[in-house]
Order: C-alpha cells, then structure tokens, then sequence
C-alpha cells in the first residue's frame, strides 16, 4: 500500500477520471460513489440547475445525464478496456445488443472511472455505488467485471419515497439501489450498532449473572443429526461445538450450569447454558436514516 499523494478533506471540482488518474494506487481505505443515473433528464435543484460542460470528443459536449455511442465514447476508452478488462469489454457489447448504444456508452463512461477506483483502493478497501432501477442491473455486471463476483458483499435498498402514486399499467418506484464491493478477501469491516430497545432488553435478555449484567440462553445441544458427541462435565450426548469449543467457551465464563438459570419446564437436567452479555443490535435495518420493520438481529445465544 502506498502514501495518498493528495490532501485529507479536499474537494476536487471537475472530472473526476482526471483526478482519479493522477491518484496513487493502493491508498483509499473507501469510496461512495453516486453517478449520473443515465436516466435521460436534465438536473436542477435549489443551487440551480445542474449544467455540466463535459467534453468527450471535440464536436460537442451532451447535455448532463444524456448518452449517445457517438458522443460520449473515446476510442481510446474501449481500447483501455479491451486490453485492460475483458470482461467488462464484453459486458458494454452485450449491453448494447441487449439494451441501447446509450446504455452502452454510460456503461463505458461508468467503467473506466470504476477502473481506476478499483485501482486507488487498498485491498482492505470497499466501495459503495448507488444507482437507481434504471441501469441497476446492467451496473451490477459492471461491477462484478471489474471486483469480481466473488468480492460483491451486498445490495443495499434504500427507500426513497413514502407511498404508491398512480401510474398507468405498472408500480411505482420507490427506491434505489446501493452495491457493496470490497477489493479483496481482506477486506475491513467494522460493524455498526445501535442499542436495543427497552422492550427487547427486559424480554429477551432476562437473566443477570453475579454483576448484575442481563444475559440470554440458548440451547447447546447439537440440532438434527449433526453435532458432535463426547463427555463433557460429566454428559455424554452430541454438542453443537467441537470438545476444544465448548472447554474455551467454559473457560471464558460463557457457560452457566442449569440449576442457575430457569428452563421454562424443559427437563434439561445435567446439561449446561451459554450466555451473551450484548446488548445491542446490527445498524443496517437504520440506513440513510429509513427504518425497515422486521426482527431485530441479535449475536448468537444458546441452553442446553
């Protein structure tokens, strides 16, 4: 990995394939990226309207979010392509045969910036891309051309709108897309959590150990048929983890005998219980600020 050879916190006004050039490989920890949506529609908005003046070949400059082959594509972009990304070469010559010459060519304009991206990004980096179900899929294979399929981590919905309009013969959209791509396998990842509600914490999280720290339970014993089978404090049966599991979860205090913990009628007698003494639940049900209704996802708690 190498030095950014660029200032923290600077903002860059132009063409960002020329700045993305000149930039270091190997030196970007993240990317958020939210590229023209190839909707063919002008922009305006309260800091006016939005009027870029790109110049792709010499006779003449598309207006903003608009894509022709002829007006849009360098020659020299499908050579850099070709030889540098097969892949993705092939993915614009099919989206052109199964979409438009347009969609083709926002493809290319998108792909040699994602190119370069990829470039600028440390292995432990990730990339996020939003887009809208105007060229979603076609993106998507972009994306996997250029990071790989194995590297795609999620697709994110963002709920952009409250309520259905009516539209004549078909459904009303109302959200966009967000792809998560990561460079490598060794990629970071730092979860975000937000507290439980009060509700889920007297519910579920019902226990207290000697320190007054609430606890869950759940069930040690090895689902179906699978598991493993030896003694373990003096039970024989088939566990859910290895021998060498189950004595560093003892070892580690995360396994309670049963006399201490109330089994709601079960006859649990002589087996053992694992606690969680987390209290907190995954952020990614809060994204961009949209609550989505549905379980809260919790860490793993077992009895047996």
């Amino acid at each position: 990995m190498t030095t950014p050879n660029f200032s923290n916190r600077t903002l860059y006004h132009g063409d960002n394939l020329e700045f993305l050039r000149g930039m270091n490989s190997n030196c970007i920890d993240l990317i958020a990226t939210d590229p023209p949506f190839n909707t063919g529609r002008n922009r305006s908005g309260s800091a006016g309207r939005y009027e870029d003046n790109w110049r792709w070949l010499d006779e003449g400059a598309p207006k903003p979010d608009q894509w022709s082959w002829e007006n849009v594509v360098h020659t020299r972009w499908l050579q850099e392509i070709r030889a540098d990304n097969a892949a993705l070469y092939e993915v614009i010559e099919v989206t052109r045969k199964a979409h438009s010459d347009a969609a083709a060519a926002f493809l290319c304009f998108l792909g040699v910036r994602l190119l370069e991206m990829r470039r600028i990004l440390k292995p432990t980096g990730s990339i996020y891309l939003h887009c809208d179900h105007t060229a979603n899929a076609y993106i998507r294979m972009v994306m996997d051309a250029i990071f790989g399929s194995r590297n795609f981590r999620n697709e994110i919905v963002w709920k952009r709108a409250q309520g259905a309009k009516n539209l004549a013969k078909r459904y009303h959209s109302e959200h966009d897309t967000i792809f998560y791509y990561v460079k490598s396998q060794d990629f970071t990842w730092n979860p975000i959590y937000l507290p439980l509600s009060q509700d889920v914490v007297d519910d579920w999280y019902r226990y207290r150990d000697e320190n007054g720290e609430r606890y869950n339970v759940g069930d040690l014993q090895a689902p179906g048929s699978g598991g493993y089978e030896y003694e373990f404090l003096g039970v024989t049966r088939k566990w859910r983890y290895p021998e060498h599991s189950m004595y560093e979860l003892l070892e580690q205090g995360r396994i309670v005998h049963n006399t201490t913990v109330p089994t709601s009628g079960r006859n649990v007698a002589g087996h053992q219980a694992i606690f969680e003494r987390i209290q907190r639940r995954t952020a990614w049900r809060y994204l961009v600020g949209h609550q989505v209704t549905g379980p809260t996802r919790q860490r793993s708690h077992w009895v047996a």
